[in-house]
């Protein structure tokens, strides 16, 4: 899921494998860009989904993509409660 920073309350979304194999063959090149100069840069965030008993019912029903809980940046890798935050 990608979310925030330049996208504003927008989200989107790789539901499938093809997709974020699409997603990874757009890379063209690599950088070396210092992570101290790309502070002021526009960015989104992305959040990974892997445990299935979670991610599985929002891609099986893709109408509760927009319910999906973002994730939390206090648990790295860690996914989501299955009921979104208040």
């Amino acid at each position: 899921m990608f979310y925030g920073g330049a996208l504003a309350d927008r989200r989107g979304y790789l539901t499938d494998i093809w997709e974020v194999i699409g997603f990874m063959a757009s890379y063209s090149e690599a950088t070396a860009a210092n992570p101290t100069d790309t502070i002021a840069r526009a960015h989104i965030e992305v959040g990974f989904y892997w445990n299935n008993q979670i991610w599985e019912p929002y891609v099986a029903d893709t109408t509760r993509l927009k319910t999906l809980p973002i994730p939390d940046p206090s648990i790295p890798f860690s996914p989501p409660p299955p009921s979104p935050r208040r």
